[in-house]
């Protein structure tokens, strides 16, 4: 047996093989295992393993680096985390769904400049990280320019994309991002909605793809997105919460639209929303402020108004007796846990078997008080610099 695995392994690092230009690897094992084995073990590896494969030889690289490849295996990965910026880079906090006893950190490797330009920016106005789209966020690094992040990998492309219709001396305005892709184009898609401080009924929403990188003002929104709550990316759109509507950009016409509201909308509102097995969730409030609940409410089909289903009822006083804010951030693989963070502040833990709650310890380089930005990311190993057509 051991001589057995030797040469085999002997064959195929000399013959094995992949096709190029995309094509899906295809050693002289197949002649063993089906070829469809072979993919299912590959979509199911961690990021790590692929990346130690891209360096096997060009032909590898080339196929595991397939846009095709890459689809796939995020449909396949089961691997979620969490990461969470506050203003303190290159510290990256992150919470991974195999193990969500604490938070830990990775560091990255962000020039000087960079990061005091990032240290600059008014963290509690400014939104400092996009929604997930394909395991690739969009990090504010400086106050006119984004980079594109792929927190599985830890590459990021700078300057991805230029605030250039910002006013960069103006600290009045508040600013939320959206990312998406829009697949007729093989493109993906940034959004920036900017409304004043002091007035919100002034808004702006922009919009670019990330490889002609042109701005393109939106100039019909039918909602009032100076009140919005930026959520997750479901189905292929970016939602937004505005007051009781739930309103999502759709990709290829660049508008938005508004999705059915759950049973009761008008006697709730909205506080957050988040995505928990695949499915859009919202935390609601009663408008009795005297009451002390917050319902967590699921849509089990997307699009379907009678597939809204309540997932949880949590107790306001277990967690916060100021709850303004909840976002829903992933269910834990053995589906005991579900994690959210209240009012931007802090990372919760509820248990529904026990219904018991447990409080995240932040790492010490975060102050109490610091406003924070989360977002729950599938792991994938999309390039930040091939989505950019950019030299790698």
């Amino acid at each position: 047996m051991m001589q057995l695995n030797k040469k085999n392994t002997h064959h195929n690092h000399n013959h094995g093989s992949s096709c190029s230009n995309g094509e899906k690897i295809r050693a002289t094992t197949t002649k063993i295992l089906p070829q469809e084995i072979i993919d299912e073990i590959l979509y199911r590896l961690p990021v790590k393993s692929l990346l130690r494969f891209k360096c096997v030889s060009k032909r590898w690289l080339s196929a595991l680096s397939d846009s095709n490849f890459n689809l796939y295996y995020k449909k396949k990965s089961s691997s979620v985390f969490t990461i969470i910026l506050n203003g303190n880079i290159p510290s990256v906090y992150y919470i991974d769904d195999d193990n969500v006893s604490s938070i830990k950190a990775f560091s990255l490797n962000v020039p000087p400049l960079i990061l005091e330009e990032y240290n600059n920016i008014d963290h509690y106005w400014q939104r400092t990280i996009s929604n997930a789209c394909n395991g690739l966020v969009l990090l504010r690094i400086s106050k006119d320019s984004l980079a594109l992040f792929n927190p599985s990998t830890r590459c990021y492309s700078l300057n991805a994309l230029t605030l250039d219709f910002l006013d960069s001396t103006s600290t009045s305005y508040y600013t939320d991002l959206g990312l998406c892709y829009n697949a007729s184009m093989d493109d993906y898609k940034a959004l920036v909605i900017i409304y004043c401080v002091y007035n919100s009924s002034v808004h702006h929403v922009f919009v670019s793809c990330l490889k002609s990188k042109k701005w393109v003002e939106i100039t019909h929104v039918p909602f009032d997105v100076g009140h919005s709550i930026r959520g997750p990316l479901v189905n292929g759109h970016v939602h937004w919460t505005i007051g009781k509507t739930i309103a999502y950009f759709e990709t290829t016409r660049n508008t938005f639209e508004a999705l059915p509201s759950p049973p009761d909308h008008h006697k709730y509102l909205i506080i957050g929303s988040g995505v928990l097995d695949e499915c859009l969730c919202i935390g609601r409030r009663s408008r009795n402020i005297t009451e002390d609940e917050v319902e967590v409410v699921a849509m089990k089909k997307y699009g379907v108004a009678e597939s809204w289903t309540t997932l949880y009822v949590l107790s306001i006083l277990n967690v916060s007796s100021n709850f303004w804010d909840l976002c829903p951030l992933l269910l834990t693989k053995n589906g005991e846990e579900v994690l959210f963070m209240s009012n931007r502040e802090e990372i919760w833990a509820y248990n529904p078997a026990s219904n018991s709650y447990r409080k995240f310890d932040m790492p010490d380089d975060i102050p109490d008080d610091e406003v924070l930005c989360a977002t729950s990311v599938v792991q994938t190993i999309v390039s930040p610099a091939v989505v950019l057509d950019a030299e790698q």
